[in-house]
């Protein structure tokens, strides 16, 4: 398992900054783009899963993870709201999974590898 047990918060940083960083990865020879989608499985982790979502959409903010490894580059919590439009570059990620219209609100992984 290349991420840890637990991902652990260590700052955050604008939407815009994240995506500009993702189209300049997009087609580099040497890193690879991974997209997770986070869930909460009971009503224990559906208040902390919101209130992070909140936190982060409101000031329109990614999440930095910093108890990454190597080969793990980067990694950041990305929220996407249900009423927002998907960006683009999860589009041209080739990520289709998420639904344009009646989604919940998602909070994102975007993972950056080192290949």
């Amino acid at each position: 398992s290349t991420l840890p047990d637990t991902l652990h918060v260590q700052g955050r940083i604008a939407n815009n900054i994240v995506w500009a960083y993702v189209d300049r990865l997009r087609n580099s020879p040497v890193k690879e783009l991974i997209i997770l989608k986070f869930e909460s499985q009971n009503g224990e982790e559906v208040q902390g899963y919101s209130n992070l979502f909140h936190y982060l959409h409101t000031r329109t903010r990614c999440g930095v993870i910093g108890n990454v490894t190597a080969p793990v580059r980067d990694m950041y919590l990305v929220p996407l709201s249900a009423e927002g439009s998907i960006p683009p570059q999860l589009r041209l990620l080739g990520v289709s999974s998420i639904p344009k219209k009646n989604r919940t609100n998602l909070i994102l992984g975007l993972i950056v590898v080192n290949k």
